[in-house]
């Protein structure tokens, strides 16, 4: 070693331990058998096949984990929609650590919170001093109304207005709290001034927006190079119009993507059947009808 490389690990420890670091993996040697096999050639370790095999596949698992532990939900958000079933619901991630962060912890208080999602593992009964849960007789303390319509509250959630899951019998504890819920609401309602008219039901020609071609608009002036004119623009009334004329095809084109969507749903099996079996058939369809999206598959 040099005086000028003495005086520099001196200064610097970590130098000299770097140096050596370095001249070990570089010298490192396997046993390489001579050509005609009687003697082992000393091989440096960047050469070692093995060495590098083992390298790449330990950086590629954990550069794929990594990328599966990023990908992996907005997978599942692109092919459900639902932020929860993709671990992505807005405020879970603060009330995981909010424990650590104010010394908190989990209120066990089964009154609390009871709501569409937990009636089945809290179902409620009544008695001389009100609600409580059935199953341990904590009283009840909040309920959350998810979607609820004070004029027709023997339906828990009009969510779910295409099902009769919610619907609640004559006999039911839920449906006298959902009655009482609905008088109260009312009360309120009739102290209100008359709605005003939504104003974008129409366009400026009067004709009815429907939701169908709301959605397509949509679709297309996120696709679009230029904007698309406005139907609530007099001055752009005729523009609007010509696209109006042509608007079927994107109108079909989301009908088709979302009658998919429910097929996906409802009978999943058999559409995984399809799916498999005529792989370039439904990438095809799912790149004409969904913009590859994920409607199709």
């Amino acid at each position: 070693m040099t005086k000028s490389a003495k005086t520099a690990t001196a200064a610097d420890p970590s130098a000299e331990t770097a140096r050596t670091i370095t001249s070990s993996a570089t010298t490192a040697t396997a046993a390489e058998p001579s050509a005609d096999g009687t003697a082992a050639r000393p091989l440096p370790l960047w050469r070692n096949l093995q060495f590098q095999t083992l390298w790449i596949g330990t950086s590629a698992s954990t550069l794929g984990v990594s990328v599966t532990d990023f990908a992996y939900p907005l997978t599942v958000l692109a092919v459900s929609g639902s932020p929860a079933l993709a671990g992505l619901f807005v405020d879970q991630k603060w009330m995981d650590i909010g424990a650590a962060l104010f010394q908190a912890a989990s209120f066990r208080h089964a009154g609390y919170n009871v709501g569409v999602a937990n009636l089945s593992e809290r179902p409620l009964a009544q008695d001389g001093e009100r609600y409580y849960i059935a199953t341990n007789g904590d009283r009840l303390r909040l309920f959350h109304f998810h979607a609820f319509d004070s004029s027709t509250p023997e339906k828990l959630s009009v969510r779910y207005r295409h099902t009769t899951e919610n619907e609640l019998s004559d006999e039911s504890t839920v449906l006298q709290l959902c009655k009482e819920y609905a008088d109260i609401l009312v009360g309120y309602e009739q102290g209100l001034p008359p709605a005003e008219p939504y104003p974008y039901w129409f366009d400026t020609r009067g004709r009815r927006i429907s939701r169908q071609l709301r959605r397509a608009y949509g679709r297309e002036a996120q696709t679009s190079s230029s904007p698309l004119p406005s139907p609530f623009e007099p001055s752009e009334a005729d523009a609007y119009e010509r696209w109006r004329r042509q608007a079927w095809r994107p109108i079909a084109r989301g009908l088709i993507g979302e009658t998919a969507k429910c097929v996906r749903i409802v009978i999943p099996e058999a559409y995984e059947q399809v799916r498999k079996r005529f792989p370039k058939l439904s990438g095809k369809l799912n790149e004409r009808f969904s913009g590859g999206s994920g409607l199709w598959g």
